[in-house]
């Protein structure tokens, strides 16, 4: 059986731990295409991200996810 071995983190959590790689689910609310790069900005019940991904996806607006990933701070972003 799969056991992740970070605890998922709600996104007001996520916002906190600058630096630090974290786990988090939530549904997509919007999406963007920049060449080999895609933009998803995620969200649940204490806010919103966004997520760089690197590679060819396919993914629809209210999809929900799991992102594991390390958080970088940009204030370009939404």
């Amino acid at each position: 059986m799969w056991r992740p071995s970070l605890k998922p983190l709600t996104i007001a959590e996520v916002k906190t731990k600058v630096g630090q790689e974290v786990v988090t689910s939530a549904w997509v609310v919007k999406r963007r295409k920049l060449g080999k790069l895609s933009f998803l900005v995620i969200k649940d019940w204490t806010g919103e991200v966004q997520v760089k991904v690197e590679g060819k996806i396919s993914i629809s607006n209210e999809a929900v996810v799991r992102v594991k990933g390390t958080v970088k701070q940009d204030e370009r972003a939404p």
